[in-house]
């Protein structure tokens, strides 16, 4: 929550002189960050024994990827952007078969966005999208070999983002909720026989996830 406080009090001193970052032919150039780290610990209960077993699980994940856009009109913008993520979790329990997951993705995306502005400075952005990503995921073993499977997910959804223009040329813009619709094709490495799963997913600020972009306009 600490990043959307930060870009509502830097609205509070936007009200300065019009700038062009959403009207009609204007370009933006950006760059998408993400990072995210999670820890889990939980305890549940062995009824063979009698005892509890402790389980912890440590995930880190951090994505970027550049991203061009164009404003077809007024505070109307329709633009593309690939990019790559890496993450990796680390489990401990008596209970868990494996001991690290490690995730190397690749990703494309297309998307329109509609701009509202509150100020000449700050505003809200949404509007629909599709993508589609490559995700090879391996699961390291102390005992055994190494699992590895491949993901090919489609995707279409919604979002809705915060932006902030602090001069002329930059912005800077952070997801607030993400809906969406996801069809994955699943195959493990030395299998013929491919999994296939669809879902809808919502998020609602559950990682830190910025972009900065350049505005190249008219004016």
């Amino acid at each position: 929550m600490k990043k959307i406080l930060l870009l509502f009090l830097l609205a509070l001193v936007s009200f300065g002189t019009t700038y062009a970052q959403t009207e009609k032919g204007t370009t933006h150039l950006g760059l998408n960050l993400n990072y995210s780290s999670d820890k889990t610990e939980s305890n549940s209960f062995n009824a063979f024994d009698n005892s509890y077993d402790l389980y912890e699980s440590k995930v880190n994940s951090f994505s970027l990827g550049p991203s061009f856009s164009y404003f077809i009109a007024d505070k109307l913008e329709m633009g593309v952007g690939v990019g790559y993520t890496n993450s990796t979790q680390k489990s401990e329990g008596r209970s868990i078969s494996y001991q690290e997951l490690k995730q190397h993705q690749y990703f494309t995306s297309a998307f329109l966005r509609k701009h509202i502005m509150f100020s000449s400075q700050f505003g809200m952005r949404t509007g629909p999208y599709v993508s589609y990503s490559y995700l090879s995921s391996k699961l390291v073993y102390e005992d055994q070999a190494d699992q590895k499977q491949n993901i090919n997910t489609y995707a279409a959804g919604i979002n809705l983002g915060i932006e902030y223009f602090p001069i002329k040329k930059l912005g800077i813009a952070a997801n607030l909720a993400d809906l969406s619709y996801n069809h994955s094709k699943l195959k493990h490495e030395g299998f013929v026989t491919y999994s296939k799963s669809d879902s809808f997913s919502f998020s609602f600020v559950s990682s830190l996830n910025f972009s900065i972009f350049y505005v190249f306009g008219k004016k």
